[in-house]
């Protein structure tokens, strides 16, 4: 039960994400820059520790994902502000 309540989790967490992904494909500068480099190193440090340590697929399913969104964010948000 509470591996499938995790892995809900991880899918509304990654959903959350995606307002911000689509705001910034369109041009609006809805994402801070520093907020983001700082989530994409802290998650990355989580992302390798599971890799490393804990070994759980599905945790590090959820750590991809939040490490790709962040990753995507951080660089829509750096292509948007070098085009200013």
């Amino acid at each position: 039960m509470l591996e499938a309540l995790y892995a809900f989790s991880g899918f509304l967490a990654v959903g959350a994400y995606l307002p911000t992904v689509y705001e910034l494909w369109k041009g609006k500068p809805s994402a801070s820059t520093s907020s983001y480099l700082i989530w994409v190193v802290t998650t990355s440090i989580g992302f390798l520790y599971v890799v490393i340590k804990i070994q759980d697929l599905l945790m590090l399913y959820v750590y991809a994902a939040h490490l790709l969104l962040c990753l995507i964010i951080l660089i829509l948000r750096i292509r948007l502000s070098l085009r200013k």
